[in-house]
């Protein structure tokens, strides 16, 4: 037996927006912007620089200087239309790179487009494009390499013997050695900004999720505060109005008696009512406040009230035997007395809503130590007596046994014709402290059972 929902339930609350888990673009910043003009300017400049060098050099053994200085001319306009490029060496790295060495092995425009390309190929091209334009790379300054060998005296590396006057030409070994020396100065720089853009791409990466996990915190903080608000207005609101359901009980049925007080009894229902609604208003206003948790743990009722939650009960006309037993109330956790009050104001609402006539029973017995064990029982009416539940005379799927709280999701047996939200409500409040819950038909008693840890604390 148990307090069915609200017959209108809360309004479902919308899911949270979603939560981007890839890190965001950092902003551009005018620093930022001055450097990258900067390095472009600086990487056009050397690029042009060369092909002024390399075109200087392939032409200086020509015969004929009108042709000469055409093709001076042709190959300085190429190779700076390929230093112009590397102004989209970011956004077009494996393009650029390859076009760039491309020009390089047909004319002698200098290898250091190409070179300054590879490197952004490096930071954000994949590795199969890493290795295509590496190889690019590596086969234009070697092609370079033997065009300049095959320049003879007139070619760029040459040297001057100190000795005899003569003009030696590097021999091949030399120029290997360049172009190893030039593939690997670029493939350790593209690779140490490869390595850094990742660094850097993790830390943001790393931030937006920590971002994201706060806000899910957030999200499953302010959930716990909405269940824990829900519970509390269908624990206290439900109590309220079964309290006026059976002084409206009795009225019906004793109004015409002579000597019924009448007017003491809507008096009552007009309190418990008025009660209802100022606890409702109550949450609702707390639903409203950030500090909600704050609000109620504040307001949450303690072990010296249950005397007053027995006694509306039995003005109501419930017959009620307890049994208190409390020992250092005033030290108990605020989350220990609330669960307890609910707990019995829970099992006196189903006993007073499903049984009404019959006698309850109530033990609570509370100390530092020992622990807080609640137990409520009443006997089932046969169907057509008065009560809401069924005589059932069999445990069943109601039995105790069935009805134990332990991990999440088992959930304790609702009396026949209640929707159990209620003792479902009591046994998420138990398994928060640590305890166990059993609430079914045993035999022709349903019985409602906690116990709750409570833990003593030693002063100094």
């Amino acid at each position: 037996m148990t307090s069915p929902g609200p017959d209108r339930p809360l309004p479902e609350r919308a899911p949270p927006a979603p939560v981007a888990t890839g890190p965001p673009p950092e902003p551009v910043t005018t620093s930022r912007r001055i450097v990258g003009w900067a390095g472009t300017a600086i990487a056009v400049t050397l690029a042009f620089i060369g092909t002024l060098l390399d075109a200087t050099f392939a032409t200086g053994g020509m015969p004929d200087l009108d042709s000469a200085v055409l093709w001076w001319l042709v190959w300085v306009l190429v190779g700076g239309g390929a230093a112009v490029a590397l102004a989209w060496r970011i956004q077009h790295a494996f393009v650029v790179c390859l076009v760039s060495a491309a020009l390089f092995a047909v004319f002698p425009v200098g290898p250091i487009g190409a070179m300054c390309a590879l490197v952004w190929v490096y930071i954000t091209q994949r590795w199969r494009n890493v290795a295509i334009a590496t190889a690019a790379v590596v086969a234009a300054l070697s092609i370079g390499a033997w065009r300049d060998h095959a320049r003879g005296v007139d070619a760029m590396f040459v040297f001057v013997d100190d000795v005899s006057g003569e003009t030696v030409q590097m021999n091949p070994v030399g120029y290997v050695a360049l172009v190893v020396l030039g593939v690997g100065l670029t493939v350790a720089i593209g690779m140490a900004r490869r390595y850094r853009a990742s660094a850097r791409a993790a830390r943001q990466a790393e931030r937006a999720h920590e971002r994201a996990a706060h806000q899910l915190r957030t999200e499953l903080s302010r959930q716990e505060e909405r269940d824990l608000i829900a519970r509390e207005m269908h624990d206290t609101v439900a109590h309220h109005l079964s309290l006026v359901s059976l002084h409206a009980s009795a009225l019906e049925v004793t109004a015409a008696d002579p000597g019924t007080d009448v007017p003491g009894a809507a008096r009552s229902m007009r309190s418990a009512a008025h009660r209802a609604l100022e606890e409702m208003r109550s949450l609702i206003s707390t639903l409203r406040d950030s500090a909600a948790s704050d609000r109620l743990g504040a307001d949450a009722p303690t072990l010296d009230d249950l005397p007053g939650l027995v006694d509306d009960a039995r003005s109501a006309g419930a017959d009620i035997t307890p049994m208190i037993m409390v020992s250092g109330a005033e030290s108990a956790p605020p989350a220990l007395t609330r669960a307890v009050y609910r707990i019995v104001q829970e099992g006196l609402t189903n006993a007073v809503k499903h049984a009404p006539t019959a006698p309850v029973r109530l033990d609570l017995r509370a100390a530092p130590g020992r622990g807080v064990q609640v137990t409520v029982t009443n006997r089932l009416l046969p169907q057509g007596t008065g009560g809401s539940g069924s005589w059932s005379g069999a445990p069943g799927r109601f039995g105790s046994a069935d009805a134990v709280v332990g991990p999440p999701g088992s959930e304790p047996g609702p009396a026949p014709g209640s929707s159990g939200s209620g003792l479902r409500g009591i046994a998420e409040r138990v398994h928060m402290l640590g305890g166990t819950f059993q609430a079914g038909v045993d035999g022709d008693t349903y019985l409602l059972h906690a116990e709750l840890p409570w833990v003593a604390t030693t002063s100094g």
